[in-house]
């Protein structure tokens, strides 16, 4: 058996889900011993503002229902903006008996950051993502004091990143950072000061006074966002964040200087693309060292379609797209300004009649599609021959076809929950210990992107 659900056998290999709706973006890392790491677990406004926080919340219900890990090694939280911080305090203290570690950037301490958040709410003015994604004022602060409360009562589970930190997880698992770096933090608490330099003060109380005028909505928070290797073996797995150019050149090198001592020597499998599929989220250089290989890299990409510009951008995947050996999204509908939707093998492929005796099977059973949804090769052709009694021949034809079984998932799941954003939005890719890919689940709005 390949894949642990529910607590049973261990597992041989490790997941990466990817989860984005168009706007938000979480990552939830399996591992083989049933445990798994968070980045950014995001929940929208409207969910948190409910009543059954725990049941909207789709990374809290994804871990759950579909994966029920014994523990959570660790939750990074990569930057503050919107997208990607709200839902984290909840989230914190929801698992708060399993998690082991949090991290954040430094540059979330820094004195001119708070300051600058806390002007805006009290100039009762948006931060740029809060803007975007139609958020109320402060939304950014609450969260980021809601999180100060969790950190609070629990100090010895907390850290705040720098980059060239090597952490050991469990067994051949350890996780490297490469940002954020010193050089983007001194220039953002520059930028800062010198917006606070322009403040007036009241001679009154002598208290800072700042002018709408003179306070950027965007603090430019991709500065800090953390860039993180998962390394299992000689296997490495990058996950990006929001990191922009300049911190790419001072991690990778450039093309002028491309024997940068600082470059890491990567043999990446899976690759979480950088800021959305920006051009911004990447140097010259990135995805080219990381296509040298024999094998280049999977990638994935969560949208964000809340600006004015609406990413992945056509030059953002015609820098990164031809240096992967695949490109998929969370959210193809809101990808396809900057490629094609690749429809993979879908109802042709199975007989109709096939499908629907599975879903008919299913709607009987509610508990049975929360286990189908994530099923193995294996546990999938026990479950279609003695479960369902499909013909042996058209159950190898499923098993053996990643294409075929991905879309065979979302047809039988989206039956009974197909509201689900954890499982509609969601691309998941599964590698053994040799870094092979062995199976990709695509939700029924996720997809691949072929780029002309």
């Amino acid at each position: 058996m390949t894949r642990a659900l529910f607590g049973g056998p261990q597992m041989e290999h490790v997941a990466f889900h990817t989860i984005g709706k168009g706007y938000g973006e979480s990552i939830v890392i399996q591992f083989p011993d049933g445990s798994v790491g968070v980045i950014d677990p995001y929940c929208g406004e409207s969910e948190l503002n409910s009543d059954n926080r725990g049941d909207v919340h789709p990374i809290i219900r994804f871990l759950e229902i579909s994966l029920k890990p014994h523990a959570i090694r660790f939750v990074i939280l990569t930057h503050p903006h919107a997208d990607h911080c709200i839902g984290t305090a909840h989230f914190l203290w929801h698992f708060n008996s399993i998690i082991e570690k949090f991290f954040m950037p430094s540059g979330f301490d820094a004195v001119e950051v708070r300051k600058y958040i806390v002007s805006l709410k009290n100039l009762s003015r948006k931060e740029a993502s809060e803007q975007q994604m139609q958020l109320p004022v402060g939304t950014i602060l609450h969260e980021l004091e809601a999180i100060d409360r969790w950190l609070d009562h629990n100090p010895d589970r907390f850290d705040y990143l720098k980059n060239q930190v090597n952490i050991p997880l469990y067994d051949d698992f350890t996780i490297q950072f490469f940002a954020p770096i010193p050089q983007m933090l001194r220039k953002l608490a520059q930028s800062l000061n010198n917006t606070f330099r322009q403040a007036k003060i009241d001679p009154n109380n002598h208290s800072i006074i700042l002018e709408p005028d003179n306070l950027p909505s965007d603090g430019r928070w991709n500065m800090l966002s953390i860039v993180a290797l998962l390394c299992w073996g000689n296997n490495h797995f990058l996950f990006c964040g929001d990191a922009e150019r300049e911190t790419w050149d001072s991690i990778v090198g450039t093309e002028d200087e491309p024997t940068n001592p600082s470059s890491p020597e990567w043999n990446v499998k899976w690759v979480k693309i950088g800021h959305h599929g920006s051009h911004t989220g990447l140097n010259d250089r990135l995805y080219r060292l990381l296509g040298e290989k024999d094998s280049r890299p999977m990638g994935v990409l969560t949208p964000f379609d809340r600006g004015p510009n609406s990413l992945p951008s056509p030059e953002g995947t015609k820098l990164y797209a031809p240096n992967l050996d695949e490109t998929w999204t969370t959210a193809r509908e809101k990808s396809l300004r900057a490629g094609e939707w690749a429809h993979p093998s879908r109802m042709e492929d199975l007989a109709a009649e096939e499908v629907g005796l599975v879903a008919n099977y299913l709607e009987k059973d509610p508990e049975m599609v929360k286990i189908f949804a994530s099923a193995s090769s294996e546990q999938m052709r026990e479950f279609l021959k003695n479960g369902v009694g499909l013909d042996p021949e058209l159950v190898d034809e499923i098993c053996d076809s990643p294409k075929i079984s991905s879309v065979l998932h979302p047809s039988v799941r989206n039956f009974l929950c197909s509201d689900n954003t954890e499982h509609v939005f969601r691309v998941s890719h599964y590698f053994n210990e040799s870094g092979e890919l062995i199976d990709t689940y695509c939700g029924e709005e996720a997809g691949r992107l072929v780029v002309s």
